[in-house]
């Protein structure tokens, strides 16, 4: 029968016939060094679902304010000194970005586009201890004149986050429209 023998964070397998024994004090030793490593390992794991969970949610939600048109929730979803950017210009934190949207869509009728919503797709999330990036696309769905759901626009989101006061929050936010293309 061969027996395992854990060294660091390698098992190697010895044969009885070697004549080899490590004491079973230094086995019990070194599975504890590598149970401390690997509960670490699972720790920072964990954290960072958690946190990637926690930015899809952000994405999401930031779809859904828009949608009903909660410019002050929407606001408090970027950082003090967050920036949205986009086609529509620019504002840097939540106060600005709200007068921003507020001016923008105060422009357009409450009815022009009929029931609308986002759907937000294709979302990349890359996590660096209390920053990470984003990428996902967006497309923007409109009630056509049949009644049935039409596109409206559609691009992507590129985006820089930061963990404040224990929240992700929008750190920079870029707007990328794709589709209609811009005329040439």
């Amino acid at each position: 029968r061969a027996y395992w023998v854990f060294r660091g964070n390698i098992p190697a397998v010895h044969p009885p016939s070697t004549g080899r024994a490590t004491p079973v004090t230094n086995a019990a030793s070194s599975l504890t060094r590598y149970s401390a490593a690997a509960a670490t390992s699972v720790a920072a794991r964990l954290q960072r679902i958690e946190d990637r969970e926690a930015i899809e949610k952000l994405l999401i939600v930031y779809g859904q304010l828009l949608d009903e048109q909660d410019l002050a929730g929407y606001s408090k979803l970027f950082a003090a000194n967050g920036v949205w950017e986009g086609g529509i210009g620019s504002a840097t934190g939540p106060q600005e970005i709200f007068t921003m949207l507020e001016t923008v869509l105060g422009r357009t009728a409450p009815d022009a586009y009929g029931s609308d919503y986002h759907l937000m797709s294709d979302i990349i999330i890359d996590v660096d201890g209390d920053t990470a990036t984003s990428w996902s696309r967006w497309t923007w769905l409109v009630e056509g004149a049949d009644g049935k759901p039409m596109p409206q626009r559609a691009g992507h989101y590129e985006d820089k986050l930061v963990r404040e006061n224990g929240q992700w929050r929008f750190l920079h936010r870029l707007t990328v429209t794709e589709l209609p293309t811009p005329a040439k």
